[in-house]
């Protein structure tokens, strides 16, 4: 899928970076480009902040860099913009010819450690365009913080990531390709999350291609995810998104447990409404929309449109479209919903609180 929205800005940009730079070089020209550690010198940030970062084509092997611990901290910090109409905008030259090469999966010293991500005191106002990420263990591209107030204004389109391989990655964490935390007014657009190995190989223990903690008002739309975990939100305070026109295929990950759309489970929250539409999902244990905690139901506003949902599940297996709606008001129509194999299946239940309008779905 490919969206018809032209996100190209002006080919020029303030800085560079390339493959063989050096923190030494002035980073103006492309004769004189940065290493890539330069998003992490801090003279170097208050360079480029609120500008326009053109990545050279080749690939940045960062295999050999020394793993952080603790905290969530990337192995490449960026520092956002200052506004809406200053982002800094990390962006290759030639879409997804700027390669980040990570270490092919070997065992991080921390699960909590991604690649690239936001310098840890300046959140906000970034944007990765173009990138190539691969080879990941735990944690790819981690944008946003891990408490409130949620932090505004990212884009990441045109970005691709395959290769990730967390086995050998302790379990207990979260793993993903791209992890959205605390953010709003974020918008991911027109990637492509291909061959990517969760926790287990057969497994979707904590993984996911993309992964969304407490986000509020995002737009995912035109992205491809085949063999890479699909698209979670995770814990209270996912509400007033828009999820539409997605690929997702996940039925050759395993013959259960794995998830399309799961856990766009709202929150207390009722003023926003969360829409997810136009969607195509296959695979297993699809569209969990409970309260990921485990309580409760879906308390914002749902409406749920035009979308296909085939699940193929193991024996004993919950999956098919799962829901227990709280408060909120919930619209499901227009829907075509598959499922085969046995267990819980194309479960809808909702509360006498929540106004709910089911109609023009096909099951079978």
């Amino acid at each position: 899928l490919r969206s018809t929205v032209d996100d190209s800005e002006p080919a020029t940009f303030d800085f560079y970076i390339g493959p063989s730079g050096s923190d030494s070089n002035d980073g103006l020209t492309t004769g004189t480009p940065w290493a890539l550690t330069a998003l992490n010198d801090s003279a170097k940030r208050a360079l480029y902040r609120g500008k326009r970062v053109g990545f050279l084509d080749g690939t940045y092997d960062v295999s050999g860099v020394t793993t952080k611990t603790g905290g969530q901290s990337s192995l490449f910090e960026a520092q956002g913009g200052t506004d809406v109409n200053n982002p800094t905008v990390l962006e290759a030259v030639n879409h997804r010819q700027w390669v980040i090469q990570a270490n092919n999966g070997a065992s991080y010293p921390h699960i909590d450690c991604p690649i690239l991500g936001d310098f840890e005191s300046a959140f906000g106002y970034l944007h990765i365009i173009g990138l190539k990420l691969t080879g990941g263990g735990c944690k790819g591209l981690f944008l946003g913080k891990i408490t409130t107030p949620r932090a505004p204004g990212y884009l990441v389109t045109d970005c691709e990531f395959t290769g990730f391989d967390c086995r050998g990655v302790p379990g207990g964490g979260n793993y993903s390709c791209v992890e959205l935390h605390h953010i709003t007014q974020h918008t991911v657009r027109d990637n492509y999350l291909h061959d990517n190995i969760g926790h287990t190989l057969n497994s979707s223990d904590h993984w996911a291609g993309i992964q969304n903690f407490n986000v509020t008002d995002g737009l995912y739309e035109f992205n491809t995810l085949t063999q890479s975990g699909g698209i979670y939100g995770k814990n209270d305070g996912i509400h007033g998104n828009t999820l539409r026109y997605n690929y997702i295929d996940v039925g050759t990950m395993g013959p259960s447990s794995f998830g399309g759309l799961q856990d766009w489970a709202g929150s207390s929250e009722t003023g926003n409404t969360t829409y997810i539409h136009n969607n195509i999902c296959l695979g297993a244990y699809l569209n969990d929309f409970r309260k990921s905690d485990g309580g409760g139901g879906w308390y914002s506003n749902l409406e749920m449109y035009n979308n296909l949902f085939s699940a193929i599940s193991s024996s004993g297996s919950s999956y098919g479209l799962m829901m227990r709606a709280g408060a909120g008001k919930v619209k499901i129509f227009n829907n075509i919903i598959m499922e085969a194999g046995t267990g819980d299946h194309c479960y809808v239940a909702l509360n006498v609180d929540a106004p709910g309008v089911l109609d023009y779905n096909l099951y079978y």
